[in-house]
């Protein structure tokens, strides 16, 4: 699928308007019940079939509707959806989430990867992990977002997953961030990656955010050596990444965790050797908002870098890259080779970073 598909789709998918009030909604007592008797498994199975239909039907209209209507159990604010209600739904809808994310109808493979990432389940992850792998890229980015439900469902505990599930998810990401080549599902990705800061468990918090930064550093290397007209759509979920790791400095600033710290420098690191790559490629040709967001990229990734190395390091490196007005390039170049240069910081303990990685 194209770029401009790609959006209009991402862009669309929730705007479809329903069509009149139609369908009875389940009661809350279901939603949060501890066992669901025969009466109640089948009125849940009768739903499910319905909207099934409609997520067949081929009409933009129903398709919507019918996920609106199976995500709505999940979004209520009176009641929280419970294990033995997720598990019910995800065992009605069967085989069928599969099928729908691998037909040919890009927007009934989303919608259905939007109602995955609702059941936080095994069911649920199993399809969001189809999504992920699959060619089109719009289908990918609904993978993502569905996938940033499942991530805040688990941070808040009221997922339907094993413990060893949970860990799968956040692998699979890491996995797929890692490999992903079109920069608008890299956004998504890292999207879903920064809803794990919902927990208030720091330890989840910081094994996503660990991942998140080796991927982003990955990514980094593999497309420096070309930049190319994606460089600017990257470069937007690079800064989102940049955002998302300086928040636990000043909020778990007394519970850090090392590995964290290490790997939010190393991606930081990479992120000037990009900007100064940015910067090279596009010295006669950025327009003027192109080049203001370089260059607080640039600020963003020297200020995590500063406070991860004052952190393991004890460190207090003054700024190169100034405050205020433009980032000029020998202060760029400056900055990159003090970090990531032949003596540069990284490559010193407790980076050990190879130069060969920022080249």
């Amino acid at each position: 699928m194209k770029r401009a598909s790609l959006i209009a789709v991402v862009v669309g998918l929730l705007a479809v308007p329903l069509p009149g009030a139609r369908a009875q909604t389940l009661p809350d007592d279901m939603l949060r019940a501890s066992q669901l008797g025969t009466a109640q498994r089948a009125t849940l199975r009768q739903y499910v079939r319905d909207r099934l239909a409609l997520l067949n039907s081929g009409d933009a209209q129903n398709v919507s509707a019918a996920r609106r209507e199976l995500m709505e159990p999940f979004r209520r604010e009176s009641v929280r959806a419970g294990v033995v209600f997720r598990l019910a739904m995800s065992d009605a809808l069967g085989g069928e989430m599969a099928q729908l994310i691998q037909g040919d109808d890009d927007l009934v493979a989303a919608n259905t990867l939007f109602i995955a990432g609702a059941l936080a389940t095994g069911d649920g992850l199993a399809a969001l992990n189809l999504g992920l792998s699959d060619p089109r890229p719009s289908v990918r980015y609904a993978a993502a977002s569905g996938f940033a439900t499942l991530i805040a469902t688990l941070a808040s505990g009221d997922d339907a997953l094993t413990d060893k599930q949970g860990g799968e998810a956040i692998a699979n990401l890491e996995e797929a961030l890692t490999a992903e080549p079109d920069p608008i599902v890299v956004d998504g990705l890292v999207i879903a990656f920064m809803r794990s800061m919902e927990s208030p468990d720091p330890a989840m918090q910081f094994d996503a955010l660990t991942r998140m930064c080796r991927s982003i550093a990955a990514q980094t290397k593999r497309r420096r050596p070309q930049i190319d007209d994606d460089a600017v759509l990257f470069e937007r979920a690079f800064t989102r990444a940049l955002s998302a790791v300086r928040r636990p400095f000043l909020r778990l600033a007394e519970n850090l965790d090392d590995q964290f710290t290490k790997q939010a420098a190393i991606m930081s690191g990479q992120a000037l050797t990009f900007a100064l790559a940015r910067m090279d490629a596009g010295q006669q040709s950025l327009a003027q908002d192109e080049r203001d967001r370089l260059d607080a990229f640039s600020k963003a990734a020297e200020t995590v870098l500063i406070i991860a190395d004052a952190e393991l390091n004890q460190r207090n490196d003054d700024a190169i890259l100034p405050s205020d007005g433009g980032v000029p390039r020998t202060l760029l170049q400056r900055a990159a080779s003090h970090w990531t240069g032949p003596n540069g910081i990284l490559t010193r303990a407790p980076y050990n970073v190879s130069t060969d990685q920022f080249k």
